[in-house]
């Protein structure tokens, strides 16, 4: 369940098949369990991606990267909604929308070597952002989670 991230000549033309939503709108709203997480956020060091935002540094987090023109990454959105309305209490839930160019999104995807999406990471203890070691899917996620709330 995923989609290739696709070329800026593809993207035009999706955008322009789609002229009533801009890629680069977020999927998740200000007010969800979720928040939207920009460049700003990060710092990144020797081609290494740590989080700067304070509120993700304890604790556990997951971060979904994300575009809202694809299909796969609109059908999980809900099930990573109901996962963190859930586990907010022991989780930090973040997203990346890779076409929002504008506050340096691209960046990175490009840092955190993003070749299809949805795809979601987790933050380790050491702040650094790793790849989310199962297949993405609400079954392994609580799976995971529940490893996590067990050590």
């Amino acid at each position: 369940m995923e989609c290739k991230i696709i070329s800026k000549k593809n993207q035009n033309q999706n955008q322009n098949q789609n002229q009533n939503i801009p890629l680069y709108r977020n999927l998740f709203e200000p007010n969800s369990d979720i928040y939207e997480l920009t460049l700003k956020d990060f710092i990144i060091r020797k081609n290494q991606i740590h989080i700067r935002n304070k509120i993700f540094q304890e604790g556990y987090t997951f971060i979904l990267f994300y575009a809202p023109w694809c299909h796969h990454c609109k059908e999980f959105k809900k099930d990573y909604e109901n996962i963190a309305s859930n586990f907010l209490q022991s989780f930090k839930f973040g997203a990346i929308n890779v076409e929002n160019v504008r506050d340096g999104n691209d960046k990175l995807r490009m840092y955190a070597k993003i070749t299809s999406i949805p795809q979601l990471r987790y933050i380790n203890r050491n702040g650094d952002l790793e790849k989310f070691p199962y297949i993405l899917n609400y079954d392994d996620i609580i799976y995971y989670i529940s490893l996590k709330l067990t050590h």
